[in-house]
């Protein structure tokens, strides 16, 4: 498993830069361009949370993000240092997976439903976590020029 490790401060420009960057490293996989796609989204859908939700504008803040690539999957865990959801909220967001209306939890139901597993938890340092797992289609690996 090849594993990518970000950590960007709370900022609106760490994250106007950081969805291009995944974007960079998303098109390198060998795999369909919907399927890269998908993943963008994910990424950046779990992303624009932790920004949002997690510590808006707060530079001492950090979100760490990693994408840990595998044969068949990819792992996305996104990190921040805020209060996170519970995980009562979470399934009402996901119990409400067509609602596409409502602009609270958008993110949350996209990724739910682009993802094949996606758990919340604390990490050993206690910030709050957001994991997607997505079974690719194809082995990833770099494209060659």
């Amino acid at each position: 498993m090849v594993k990518y490790s970000f950590s960007f401060p709370s900022t609106e420009e760490a994250f106007i830069i950081s969805d291009d960057i995944f974007g960079r490293v998303i098109d390198t996989f060998d795999v369909g361009i919907g399927e890269r796609q998908r993943l963008k989204l994910i990424v950046s859908e779990l992303y624009m949370n932790a920004y949002l939700y997690g510590h808006k504008d707060n530079a001492s803040k950090i979100i760490d993000v990693s994408l840990e690539v595998g044969t068949d999957r990819i792992v996305t865990i996104v990190k921040n240092e805020g209060r996170g959801m519970s995980e009562r909220r979470f399934k009402e967001l996901v119990e409400t997976a067509d609602d596409f209306e409502s602009d609270s939890g958008r993110g949350i139901r996209i990724v739910h439903k682009l993802s094949d597993n996606v758990k919340l938890f604390r990490d050993e340092t206690g910030k709050f976590c957001i994991e997607s797992t997505k079974k690719l289609k194809k082995k990833p690996m770099l494209i060659k020029k």
